[in-house]
């Protein structure tokens, strides 16, 4: 995910909308805003957004949660424990935890696979890193999850909509 480390882009690619979620509106010290394809449904979820493909079977969460940990490897790897002791990926799978830059910002990159009983194995990547903002320091988590066979099909979307995605105060 190159897009990941780079300046964010302001150009809206055609059959993609803006969507944009205020500090306010998500009870952080920071919002932000990214570029959605058409057809794509946001949902409020706790101090973030839950973005759902056609099918519901793909989606990108961008969650505001403030991360806890002195760095953002060492959050994806209690992130990645805590996990798996709640049960929340039933037949979880590391794939890799590394360090990674992301847009000029020590950063995490967390990938890892799961069984869902309807879907079967789901591919999930997990971005994480705080951005410097006006309103001050904010963690961002950019989670994109989707079948494991259409996952490397839907890159390019996920490429999109985290070349597109900013902070906004």
């Amino acid at each position: 995910m190159a897009a990941a480390a780079g300046v964010a882009s302001t150009t809206l690619p055609a059959g993609w909308q803006w969507y944009t979620a205020s500090a306010k509106t998500l009870g952080t010290d920071a919002g932000f805003k990214l570029a959605i394809p058409d057809g794509w449904n946001a949902y409020p979820k706790g101090a973030g957004v839950l973005f759902e493909a056609p099918g519901n079977d793909t989606f990108l969460q961008v969650d505001l949660t403030p991360h806890t940990k002195s760095s953002m490897l060492a959050e994806a790897r209690y992130l990645a424990i805590l996990t798996q002791r709640q049960g929340k990926f039933p037949g979880y799978q590391d794939q890799s935890i590394r360090a990674v830059n992301i847009r000029n910002s020590a950063g995490a990159a967390w990938s890892f696979t799961w069984q869902d009983p309807t879907l079967g194995r789901i591919r999930a990547l997990d971005l994480m890193y705080v951005a410097r903002t006006s309103a001050g320091p904010q963690s961002f988590a950019l989670y994109m999850s989707s079948p494991n066979a259409a996952f490397n099909g839907n890159l390019a979307t996920f490429a999109g909509e985290i070349r597109t995605f900013r902070s906004v105060p």
